[in-house]
């Protein structure tokens, strides 16, 4: 028997669209199941933190109008990520108290603007600067879609590495780090 007759058994056929079938039905359940299993509302942060003077151009092109820095000592480039991984939309209504991100360590901020929003529309607010050092973020509630992120672009001199980030939502108390 050769291998083209195999293929046009009717009972290899008939195994073949039974596989098929069963694992498409497997699939789209488990990814039901994964939906359900996500609250309405739900945020976390990420931040991702180069040194100025070694960040690659890639991550350099993520901080439009970037100023040029004499003495780039101690300068550190930071993404700070907010994700709504609920499957609800986050309001500004939602927010308890703005979300703070504060540095810690002798750190402080240089500049902090809006960098991007993926899977959403939001009027994200100005980063306002504050703290005796410097060394808080403040932003104001604002709208993030389900699945959606909004991505603060910082520069901080000193480092960044330790930091806390502050701020709630209705029926969750934190936000916790992505991952």
């Amino acid at each position: 028997m050769q291998i083209t007759e195999l293929f046009l058994d009717p009972l290899v056929i008939v195994i073949l669209l039974g596989l098929t079938v069963y694992l498409i039905v497997f699939l789209n359940a488990r990814k039901a199941k994964a939906t359900a299993l996500r609250a309405d509302h739900d945020l976390a942060y990420a931040c991702i933190i180069e040194p100025l003077a070694k960040a690659s151009s890639a991550f350099r092109a993520k901080f439009r109008d970037l100023p040029h820095f004499e003495d780039q000592t101690g300068l550190h480039l930071v993404r700070f990520g907010l994700f709504n991984i609920g499957h609800a939309a986050v309001e500004a209504n939602h927010y308890r108290r703005p979300i703070q991100l504060t540095f810690t360590g002798g750190a402080h901020i240089v500049s902090a603007v809006f960098g991007e929003a993926l899977k959403t529309s939001t009027d994200a607010p100005t980063p306002e600067v504050t703290g005796d050092d410097d060394n808080i973020v403040t932003l104001a509630p604002f709208h993030i879609n389900g699945g959606g992120s909004v991505i603060f672009n910082l520069v901080v001199r000193g480092n960044p590495s330790r930091h806390t980030v502050d701020g709630n939502i209705d029926d969750i108390d934190e936000i916790r780090l992505f991952g």
